[in-house]
C-alpha cells in the first residue's frame, strides 16, 4: 500500500508513520541484539541515548481521504548504544527514512562505537530495502534476502510444534512481550521528541 497506507489513523501523525509502522520493528530488532532483555547474554543493562529529527508535511496538506495531521515523510539520527552483550565499546546506529521520493528509503547502519572517530564507519554495515545489506564500501553482501509473511508462518509454526520441548531447554524461545513493546516505545518516544538533541534512555 504505501501512500502513507490506506487507513486514514495509519497516515496521522498521532497514531501512524513509518517511524511506529515499520520503525518499531527495527527498534525492537535493536534490543534483541544488543542483548537488552537476555540476562543471559550479560548483566551489564542496556543504555542508549538518541539524537534524530522527523520532518513533516506542511500544515493544511491532508488529503479529503485523511483529514489528520499528516505522519512524517522524513526522519533520520544516531542511536547510540552500550552495555549488554554488545562490545565494550558499544555500537552506534544511523537511520534514515524518507516516504516523499518515488520510492520508500529505510536504511539502518550498523557499526562500532568510537568517541575518537564519531565518523569514521569502515567496518559499518547498512540494511536497507528490508532484506538487503551492504558494507561500508557500498559492496552488496546480500540482495533481496528471503524474506515474508510465508516466512513468518512458517517460523511460527515450528516455534509452536516445538512448545512441548520448552520447559527442557535451558533458554526459551524469544518472544515478544510487553517489556520488549515498552522499550521498543521509548526508542520511539526518544526519536519525535529529540528534535536535534541528545535524548537519554534507559530500559527495563
Amino acid at each position: 500500500p504505501r501512500e502513507w497506507q490506506t487507513r486514514p489513523w495509519c497516515a496521522g501523525r498521532d497514531e501512524g508513520g513509518p517511524l511506529r509502522e515499520v520503525g518499531t520493528h527495527f527498534y525492537s530488532a535493536l534490543l534483541e541484539f544488543s542483548g537488552a532483555h537476555d540476562s543471559e547474554r550479560s548483566e551489564m543493562p542496556v543504555s542508549a541515548r538518541i539524537c534524530a529529527t522527523v520532518k513533516y508535511p506542511p500544515d493544511g496538506a491532508s488529503s479529503e481521504s485523511c483529514t489528520v495531521a499528516p505522519c512524517e515523510t522524513e526522519a533520520e539520527g544516531i542511536i547510540e548504544l552500550k552495555g549488554g552483550a554488545l562490545p565494550l565499546m558499544g555500537m552506534v546506529v544511523e537511520f534514515s527514512v524518507r516516504t516523499d521520493a518515488p520510492r520508500d528509503v529505510y536504511e539502518l547502519t550498523i557499526a562500532p562505537f568510537s568517541e575518537t572517530k564519531k565518523d569514521d564507519y569502515g567496518h559499518s554495515l547498512t540494511l536497507f530495502d528490508f532484506c538487503s545489506l551492504k558494507n561500508s564500501k557500498g559492496e552488496i553482501l546480500v540482495q533481496n534476502a528471503s524474506y515474508g509473511r510465508k516466512e513468518c508462518v512458517h517460523a511460527l509454526v515450528a516455534a509452536a510444534q516445538s512448545q512441548n520441548n520448552y520447559l527442557s531447554q535451558t533458554r526459551e524461545v524469544s518472544i515478544v512481550s510487553a517489556r520488549h513493546g515498552r522499550n521498543a516505545q521509548r526508542i520511539l518516544g526518544a526519536i519525535l521528541k529529540s528534535n536535534g538533541e541528545w535524548i537519554n534512555i534507559e530500559f527495563d
